[in-house]
């Protein structure tokens, strides 16, 4: 333990954000509520508390278990254990629980009497090594009948009363009257006062939940903060301010900024757009990782100078990624990027949604690696301007945007092209793509064209198509057809060439034409999986009177 406490800020840092957001909710424990399940087995050395909250009512002809009246807990890394509730059950059987440091029985059987303290003996019998043993008021009775038949609890047991008191069983002393005890000198359970239990009960006052340590809140500042920023919203780190004096700035350091406001959102903008002002002005992290800022059918143009301060603020960040999604609630592009925004030599990875590009001059985006712009009306030489100020360009996703006929990427830099979706508003029928130094290609999404034509992709080495045309007339559907086929022909010499579900329809229309499928072809199935077009060729083969469905579902 020492030593992944010494490495403790490395391997949390690499932990995923679902993992670290589960440290935070601090949820230790696996609970199991009103289940069918004969035998719970925790093989795994992760868990380390189970809690059993009641046992459900199941017929024994439906039950897979030998012997349904039995609930066996196979669980030899788990440290507390807490069994409650009503149990439709005879008999609960521990087979290994080694490790085992805390217990508390707190649960009531519709058995009768010497079933259930025949069951509680043997519990009690096998819980001897645990440190601390207490007993819950439900099993009081249990108790009181197993005391007076004589049998001999551990040293370890604790009583609960309703009062949440806990008395210390008391073992032979001569201040006790020992008559009809056999073997266990006495235990008896009254409603008195503390005082009036002296010399025959030990009492002793306790919470109802013991009190644990915060070790998250030890961890180092950098540590904490690096958690904070990998929260999916900077207002779920504000609200962390309120845990305790330790956490009041801790979130102003992080530098990850995300604010996000949907459509239909009650956080109305005149509260959303100033609850931003009000963070940046309390944020103290000069050196920005991230800033998103996501209004999906939530800006309001009426905002506009604030959003350019939140970018300008970004930007003197140095800001590396940077997403911004500013559609108005009529899915319209409304804000218009400023001319210092063109002009930036830190941002790595660029996403823009719902902005207008008018540069007044040439683009400077030395660092950008990535940029992804969506539903934006973007020509020809607004896409040559950017991959001639982007030298370290290496991905670019287009979607749904408009305004271009003829995709030309030249530059030597850029190795990943993604079509995704093309929105008609210009009349646009056919779309070129000219990329000959790509590596590659993914063109999906629905495509409000005619035709798609790939000029020069020589350098391809991988592509996919999981696209549609919304097309439905005899005339149309065979246009589609023609597309897909000579897209395939067109892709032969590539290495790998995927085939997704939306292009499944016009893909085995072709089939049944005869067209002969490349080598490289390689379909994907509705769970995703990858299958060479061969494997589908030979199971068609083997019966031509199979169809979509049993193709699809590999039957």
């Amino acid at each position: 333990m020492k030593g992944d406490e010494d490495h403790g800020e490395d391997r949390l840092s690499a932990l995923p954000d679902i993992l670290i957001i589960y440290i935070l909710l601090r949820i230790p424990n696996t609970t199991l509520t009103q289940t069918t399940i004969t035998t719970i087995t925790l093989s795994k050395r992760c868990v380390k508390k189970l809690v059993v909250t009641g046992y459900g009512d199941c017929k024994a002809d439906e039950h897979p278990d030998p012997d349904p009246d039995m609930l066996k807990i196979n669980a030899p890394y788990i440290l507390s254990l807490k069994i409650g509730g009503y149990l439709l059950v005879s008999n609960i059987l521990l087979l290994n629980v080694s490790s085992l440091v805390e217990v508390n029985l707190n649960f009531n059987k519709c058995e009768n009497g010497a079933t259930i303290d025949e069951n509680m003996s043997g519990l009690i019998s096998s819980l001897f090594h645990v440190k601390e043993f207490s007993i819950g008021i439900l099993c009081n009775k249990v108790i009181s009948r197993l005391q007076a038949r004589g049998f001999t609890f551990p040293s370890n047991l604790k009583v609960l009363d309703s009062q949440d008191v806990t008395k210390s069983l008391i073992w032979p002393n001569t201040n006790v009257d020992s008559s009809n005890n056999r073997g266990w000198k006495y235990f008896h359970i009254r409603e008195r006062s503390t005082s009036s239990l002296a010399g025959r009960i030990s009492v002793k006052l306790l919470k109802s939940k013991t009190k644990v340590k915060d070790r998250i809140s030890a961890l180092p500042d950098a540590l904490l903060i690096e958690i904070l920023s990998r929260l999916p919203e900077t207002k779920c780190a504000i609200r962390t301010s309120t845990l305790s004096k330790r956490w009041i700035h801790l979130w102003t350091y992080i530098p990850t900024l995300v604010f996000q406001r949907g459509y239909g959102n009650a956080f109305l903008a005149s509260d959303f757009f100033p609850s931003i002002d009000k963070t940046l002005t309390q944020c103290r992290q000069l050196k920005l990782y991230k800033f998103e800022l996501r209004c999906c059918h939530g800006y309001d143009i009426q905002f506009e100078s604030q959003v350019k301060n939140w970018i300008s603020y970004a930007l003197n960040c140095n800001v590396e990624e940077l997403y911004l999604e500013l559609f108005s609630e009529g899915s319209e592009a409304e804000f218009v990027l400023d001319d210092f925004f063109y002009i930036n030599s830190c941002i790595t990875k660029l996403t823009l949604a719902g902005c207008i590009f008018i540069p007044t001059g040439a683009i400077c985006w030395k660092k950008l690696k990535t940029l992804c712009i969506h539903r934006g009306i973007i020509d020809e030489d607004l896409i040559e301007n950017i991959q001639r100020g982007s030298p370290m360009l290496e991905t670019l996703e287009l979607e749904n945007c408009s305004g271009f006929m003829l995709l030309n990427i030249t530059s030597k830099s850029v190795k990943n092209l993604i079509f995704s979706g093309y929105v008609d508003v210009d009349d646009v029928d056919i779309i070129e793509i000219n990329a000959p130094n790509i590596l590659s290609l993914k063109i999906c999404g629905q495509l409000l064209l005619w035709k798609l034509v790939l000029l020069n992709v020589a350098s391809l080495v991988n592509a996919h198509l999981d696209y549609s045309l919304d097309m439905d007339d005899d005339d149309n559907i065979e246009q589609e057809q023609m597309m897909l086929k000579q897209l395939i022909l067109s892709l032969q010499h590539i290495k790998e060439l995927k085939i997704g579900m939306t292009c499944f329809t016009t893909f085995f229309r072709l089939e049944a034409e005869g067209f002969e499928f490349p080598s490289n072809l390689k379909v994907l199935d509705s769970l995703e999986g990858i299958s060479d077009w061969s494997d589908w060729s030979d199971l068609n083969d083997s019966d031509e009177d199979s169809d979509l469905d049993s193709i699809t579902n590999g039957d």
